[in-house]
């Protein structure tokens, strides 16, 4: 019995550290969709970060190179590795599923939409029924172009008349050149080399992001992750300039979980406005509560029962629907008969943040179904706590 117990201590003791025990820690790079960098250059280069990081830690650190950038997405979920190299929308995804940010290249990257200037476009609502051109679909321009249509009210499939996925930025361009595409997303800096010998003008951006990142899994050691994180932050320091050269870089800069708060929830967060109804503040939704105008919790019964809104009214909204600005309404359950029986009459919908698309979706079911004062409280529960106002 005292071996068995032994040996269930030893396992447990295993699973805690010795599965990320220093000798077997997988350092997973991921470049993105830069067709520049080949799989052998990012092998050679990044082998010798591997070498110097196993120096720092005492043990081995094996690296892998990562050529699908979905499938480091989905590596990220599980935690396979103990150090990711990838671009900011993987270290952001990652922050969700126990990894830390340590370090960042230095600079940022944001995705620009890019039309030629015979089209006559300058800004993005004019591309309306147009043909749209994406890098790959795990690509982080690709990724950045999504998150900023979808935080405007914009969908892929009904907007444009359609969109084709190209292997490279560059082919992306040249698709538009030779006129088999009228509005292209892809890098910055991609498109302003293009620019400079290109008729073209950029018509809508992103928010910039933090360059090519790396995070550690915070299941291993804290020992471990300390020591990744000084090698990596003190590599001139150390006198890596060889090493700084062959990863294109003067220096690394340190990180933190701030800088990936936009990136982390591009996607997620639902859109900013929603056409036949007004985005409102916790304080223009605590004025209209004041006459009298009836604020819906669209939570699901427990958060409602738990805490919400003094005085605001639960109709919860049954979601099955996928997050986007073109959901599949037949897919949701919500009672729309219990609202005013007078359309003319202002509504207001609320669920749980920007994050939460339940309030999003009402608002818009009952735009559809013809009410004319529609509000639409996108800060929601969270936002109307922080501001102080009553809760029950």
């Amino acid at each position: 019995m005292r071996k068995i117990l032994n040996l269930a201590v030893l396992m447990a003791s295993m699973l805690c550290s010795g599965a990320w025990a220093a000798e077997s820690l997988l350092m997973s790079v991921n470049l993105g969709d830069n067709e520049a960098i080949n799989s052998f250059d990012t092998q050679q280069n990044y082998q010798s970060l591997a070498s110097y990081l196993t120096k720092a830690v005492g043990g081995q650190v094996k690296l892998v190179v990562g050529q699908n950038t979905t499938t480091e997405l989905q590596a990220t979920r599980t935690g396979r590795y103990a150090i990711i190299i990838a671009p900011a929308h993987v270290v952001g995804s990652a922050l969700k599923y126990g990894y830390e940010p340590v370090a960042k290249f230095p600079g940022t990257n944001k995705t620009v939409f890019v039309a030629m200037k015979a089209s006559g476009m300058t800004r993005l609502e004019q591309a309306k029924g147009k043909r749209l051109a994406l890098p790959t679909e795990d690509s982080l321009a690709t990724y950045l172009a999504k998150g900023e249509l979808n935080a405007a009210g914009l969908h892929l499939k009904t907007f444009f008349q359609s969109v084709k996925y190209n292997n490279y930025q560059d082919s992306a361009l040249f698709s538009m050149g030779i006129g088999q595409a009228d509005v292209v997303a892809v890098d910055d800096a991609v498109a302003r080399k293009w620019l400079a010998k290109n008729p073209g003008v950029i018509v809508s951006e992103s928010q910039p992001v933090p360059a090519l990142s790396i995070a550690v899994n915070n299941k291993i050691p804290q020992a471990q992750q300390d020591k990744i994180k000084t090698a990596l932050l003190q590599m001139k320091s150390a006198g890596q300039t060889q090493l700084l050269q062959q990863m294109r870089v003067a220096g690394l800069e340190a990180a933190d979980r701030k800088d990936y708060e936009y990136v982390s929830t591009l996607g997620y967060f639902t859109p900013k406005l929603l056409a036949g109804a007004t985005v409102i503040t916790a304080q223009q939704a605590k004025e209209l509560m004041d006459k009298g105008v009836p604020i819906y919790d669209t939570r699901v019964e427990h958060e409602y029962s738990e805490s919400h809104i003094k005085g605001a009214i639960s109709l919860p909204y049954k979601e099955k629907s996928a997050k986007e600005v073109d959901f599949d309404v037949k897919a949701d359950a919500w009672d729309v008969g219990k609202l005013p029986k007078d359309k003319n009459a202002p509504v207001v919908f609320s669920c749980n943040g920007a994050e939460c698309w339940k309030s999003y979706k009402s608002a818009k079911v009952a735009v559809e179904n013809k009410y004319t004062k529609v509000y639409w409280f996108r800060g929601g529960y969270p936002e109307w706590k922080a501001a102080g106002y009553p809760v029950e």
